[in-house]
């Protein structure tokens, strides 16, 4: 799926992008965002979605600066043997305003700067960055 308009899961609702999503566009709403496949969030980009849930890989296009915004969850979750990458170019930033946690039993790649604020943490897996 591509486009920058607006994405949005209302509460209670999961909007899963199963064949990946490449966007501009603000992922919003108080319900799910779930990443099954591989995407693109490029710059103007906006996370303002309750939960998301990143099951494959999420690069940030050049100049993408993101932030999980406060009172939201960031969730990666590697499944066996598998590795998750949440990837960017340089000079592009994810900040952690809120959760960003991650479970499953594969590992988990952040690599792109990361700033946090708030509360990051490993609950089985491995979070690398």
């Amino acid at each position: 799926m591509t486009g920058n308009g607006n994405f949005a899961a209302a509460k209670g609702a999961t909007l899963d992008f199963a064949d990946g999503l490449t966007t501009a566009g603000t992922l919003s709403g108080a319900g799910t965002l779930r990443f099954d496949a591989a995407s693109t969030l490029d710059a103007g980009a906006h996370l303002l979605a309750a939960d998301i849930i990143e099951n494959a890989n999420i690069t940030l296009g050049a100049g993408t600066s993101l932030t999980n915004a406060a009172g939201n969850d960031f969730a990666i979750d590697p499944g066996l043997c598998s590795t998750i990458e949440l990837a960017g170019a340089a000079g592009d930033t994810f900040t952690n305003a809120s959760s960003f946690t991650c479970s499953g039993t594969g590992t988990a790649y952040v690599d792109v700067a990361f700033i946090n604020s708030q509360i990051v943490s490993a609950g089985s897996g491995r979070l690398a960055f």
